[in-house]
């Protein structure tokens, strides 16, 4: 995602300012590097694998998903 014209930080800025304005307009979580609270919990990441799974919004995430399990596979514990 690139940032708005109109924005004067970088991109990293941009997009980490965009999600946490998301975040609370959608579930009224505050999101912050030093307090994730509940974007750290299991739940949301199931949620996010659902999303993922079911429309084409997160590819990105949704390709690092299948690293995760090919490379899982891979590995012997």
């Amino acid at each position: 995602m690139n940032k708005l014209d109109t924005f004067a930080g970088s991109v990293a800025v941009f997009q980490a300012s965009y999600f946490e304005e998301l975040l609370f307009e959608k579930s009224k979580v505050r999101y912050s590097k030093r307090n994730p609270q509940e974007v750290v919990e299991k739940y949301y990441l199931d949620e996010l694998k659902a999303r993922a799974e079911q429309t084409n919004h997160l590819q990105s995430f949704k390709y690092f998903l299948e690293f995760c399990s090919k490379a899982r596979g891979n590995i012997a514990l």
